[in-house]
């Protein structure tokens, strides 16, 4: 079992880096922090001691400054000694920073999102951090689009660096473009957007990952189930590997946005120290459950080495069920 203080492994991840706005029911602005999926997933990775490189393009406006700043308070405050999200191979460009818009609802987050400097990011810029990070794993979200996530997988691949790919927001599966399922190291998606991705709208969990492997996939995949827990495979290079379902151990909270990217980021730390799939799987379940339960989109750790000294038990043998044979799930 990998332990959580082990040695900080450099990761690049390509995305969106802008400011989220918490408004309530009515409308009114109930406060702001730095955020992004990609800017979510990089604050998790550095709780859990990562040095990480965030790939975005920073506007040149007054809130700009603010965002940048913010990272550089997060570190401080949230991190101590544990890891760092660094903006060093971040672009500047001229135009308006990215804001996300995010409204309290009954359940859970309404988003709106404006998309700013960010469309700007291009394969010169990711190539740039690749080679000067040198990263154990690179990870990409989709909400720049289908050619960033292209040209990402193509230059990690040709540097020889594992890619992890966050499908969300939802890829339909026309969509995907140049790049196919087994050029990924890592996948990670929720039901939503398995179900997109694979084109079955009604098919159970069981179901959804076979698809996935017979449209290639052949490295880890991770889908998430809300409070049910996580169905994954590690697919070993071949299309017979077992599929499990891990059962969330862990209670939540009201605010679901933002779990899944602290989630991905468990995964994709797992994959740069040489963990297991599972081990990455129960960690990311109590990380997106803490997310849960805080008004943010990042949990805020209690005190500087938060989550990197916290005791998880891994795996629940009572937790994890084969999903062989068992068509209901």
């Amino acid at each position: 079992m990998g332990e959580f203080n082990g040695a900080m492994a450099g990761i690049v991840v390509v995305g969106w880096l802008g400011m989220d706005h918490f408004l309530d029911r009515s409308g009114e602005l109930m406060g702001t922090g730095v955020g992004g999926k990609a800017t979510n997933q990089a604050h998790a990775l550095a709780q859990l001691g990562n040095d990480v490189s965030l790939t975005t393009v920073i506007g040149d406006d007054l809130l700009a400054r603010t965002v940048v700043r913010q990272v550089d308070e997060r570190n401080d405050l949230l991190f101590g000694d544990a890891g760092r999200v660094h903006l060093r191979y971040a672009k500047r460009a001229e135009g308006p920073t990215p804001v996300v818009e995010l409204s309290d609802g009954a359940a859970d987050w309404a988003v709106s999102i404006t998309v700013g400097v960010s469309a700007l990011l291009d394969e010169d810029d990711i190539v740039h951090a690749i080679k000067l990070q040198a990263p154990k794993v690179v990870s990409v979200t989709a909400e720049l689009g289908i050619d960033v996530i292209e040209i990402t997988i193509r230059q990690a691949r040709a540097h020889g660096i594992p890619v992890a790919v966050t499908a969300a927001p939802a890829i339909a599966r026309e969509s995907t473009g140049a790049f196919t399922l087994t050029d990924i190291d890592v996948l990670t998606l929720n039901e939503h957007e398995a179900r997109a991705l694979t084109g079955l709208p009604e098919a159970s969990t069981s179901e959804i990952l076979r698809e996935l492997q017979d449209m290639g996939a052949r490295g880890w995949v991770a889908v998430t189930h809300g409070e049910r827990g996580a169905s994954y495979v590690d697919g070993g290079g071949g299309l017979t590997a077992p599929q499990f379902f891990h059962q969330n151990a862990y209670r939540g909270g009201p605010h679901t946005t933002g779990a899944g990217d602290a989630f991905t980021a468990a995964v994709v730390h797992a994959k740069a120290q040489g963990w297991p799939l599972s081990q990455g799987v129960a960690v990311g379940q109590w990380l997106g459950a803490q997310t849960s339960q805080t008004a943010q989109t990042v949990w805020c750790a209690s005190h500087p080495r938060g989550v990197v000294e916290h005791p998880v038990l891994w795996p629940p043998s009572e937790a994890v069920i084969s999903l062989s044979g068992l068509s209901g799930i």
